[in-house]
């Protein structure tokens, strides 16, 4: 499985433009000059705020399953039913992130 996220790297931002409502931003990409605003735009046309804040949470989410199952297949060898859904669900979302 791979484990590096291919998309537009560093944490992402919701904010909120004057011309296209809430649109979600590579963090630190905005850049405000005289007369013109740029920035790296992930995505945009929410149904919802909290639709925003979760695609902007992606990147760190998906550290934080990374890690996650890192944990869980390291601890030690149980043959759980509870360990064995977990790593599966785990693993099936990272691939889904991944585009695997």
């Amino acid at each position: 499985m791979c484990e590096e996220f291919k998309g537009t790297p560093g944490r992402w931002q919701v904010i909120e433009s004057p011309l296209h409502g809430l649109i979600v931003i590579q963090e630190d990409s905005l850049d405000e000059g005289t007369g013109c605003i740029s920035y790296t735009q992930i995505s945009s046309e929410f149904q919802c705020e909290e639709d925003a804040n979760l695609i902007a949470a992606a990147p760190d989410l998906l550290k934080a399953l990374q890690l996650a199952m890192k944990v869980m297949e390291a601890m030690a060898p149980t043959e759980s039913e509870a360990r064995k859904i977990a790593i599966y669900a785990a693993g099936n979302a990272i691939a889904d992130a991944l585009g695997e």
